[in-house]
């Protein structure tokens, strides 16, 4: 399977970036390989609880499937800072959406590196008031598009808004929110996520929290002296703002 999905990227690099282009991607593939196979047991494991969680198969969905960062023919300032597609467990999702302790008819929930959208359509079955993806990989973004609207031609509730946009650039919706982060980024581009956050939260004052999913940079969280850890688990921490309360807002 890793000989395959190499020669299938290669063969769509070539035709899509052609010989230079294919050939500044090499160091980017060659981490890929070493990473790789260093992870093979851990990608048996991982394609075994995934089987056993069967979401795709339960929902119709397309979810499951690894997808490389030289996949996805990123462009612009961060595309260098793309983390590969890898979704969570369902699980995992749901240990984190329950432990999250907001008003969720009054909450947005925005999930960034939103990827093929499976934390959104899980955090459905909570009442939020919105649920928001924000993804940088337009193939990404396209497939979690049809993924909610097979998911909602079902019956299935929630009120979906999916953005394809470098999460630096997005901007925190307005009433309570919820970030949601499986690890989408680095430390650089999260301490501008974060930031913008903080911001928005300054000028507005309101309740926001942040569901970091395996947290290697909470550092760039803490340091800015306005969220404290509400909740520890081994894979995730909650994060709520210590900015003042906001009073009678509808």
């Amino acid at each position: 399977m890793l000989i395959d999905r190499t020669l299938r990227a290669l063969e769509t690099s070539l035709h899509r970036d052609g010989l230079w282009g294919t050939a500044r991607k090499a160091p980017r593939l060659a981490r890929y390989l070493r990473a790789r196979l260093r992870d093979r047991r851990w990608y048996a494991e991982w394609r075994a609880r995934e089987a056993a969680e069967g979401f795709d198969r339960q929902y119709g969905t397309d979810t499951s499937a690894i997808v490389e960062t030289f996949e996805l023919g990123l462009t612009g300032p961060n595309a260098d800072k793309a983390v590969r597609y890898e979704p969570a467990h369902v699980s995992d999702v749901e240990r984190a959406l329950a432990a999250l302790e907001v008003d969720h008819p009054r909450t947005t929930l925005v999930d960034l590196g939103s990827g093929k959208g499976r934390t959104l359509l899980l955090a459905s079955r909570y009442p939020f008031k919105r649920l928001v993806g924000v993804e940088l990989a337009p193939a990404l973004h396209a497939v979690a598009v049809e993924n909610v609207r097979r998911w909602k031609a079902a019956g299935r509730d929630g009120e979906f808004s999916l953005e394809c946009v470098d999460a630096t650039r997005f901007e925190p919706p307005p009433g309570d929110l919820a970030y949601y982060l499986f690890n989408p980024f680095g430390a650089p581009v999260l301490e501008r996520v974060v930031q913008r956050l903080v911001d928005s939260l300054a000028a507005s004052p309101r309740e926001a929290s942040i569901v970091y999913v395996f947290p290697a940079h909470r550092a760039v969280i803490e340091a800015t002296g306005r969220f404290r850890a509400q909740h520890e688990d081994p894979r995730f921490t909650i994060f709520h703002s210590l900015a003042p309360q906001r009073r009678g807002a509808g």
